[in-house]
């Protein structure tokens, strides 16, 4: 990994994003060095520092985030109910609807000519008073 000084280098995948498992790779290798160093065990040489994980899991987060409408959408297309899709999120089913319908904001504000409006907007609509 990185020293604290200097800025962390992920592989990439064909999209340029950094792939999940080296963004994990660095989480966990703070994390056991961290552990090793509060139980007063050797430190592993060449670990991620604080910050390196940090970053790491900052771009985990919003990697998974900016997903996390596909698996919503594919959800509502496979026919499980809002009320389902918002246990899974630890919220309720308006708020899953409502994280939903920010992210297809999103994608038409920023990616309009790549984004299938009218379909990601009918699994929103449909059954949308269910309880």
């Amino acid at each position: 990994m990185t020293t604290e000084s200097t800025p962390t280098t992920w592989a990439t995948d064909t999209a340029g994003d950094a792939t999940l498992t080296d963004l994990l790779a660095t989480w966990q290798s703070w994390s056991h060095d961290n552990v090793n160093r509060r139980a007063g065990l050797p430190l592993v040489a060449g670990a991620a520092g604080p910050l390196d994980a940090l970053e790491a899991g900052a771009e985990l987060a919003r990697l998974l985030t900016g997903w996390r409408w596909q698996a919503m959408r594919d959800a509502r297309e496979q026919g499980r109910s809002w009320a389902d899709i918002g246990a899974a999120l630890g919220v309720t089913r308006e708020g899953a609807r409502q994280i939903y319908l920010e992210a297809i904001r999103r994608q038409e504000q920023h990616v309009p000519d790549h984004h299938p409006t009218a379909a990601a907007r009918a699994v929103a609509v449909a059954g949308a008073e269910e309880s």
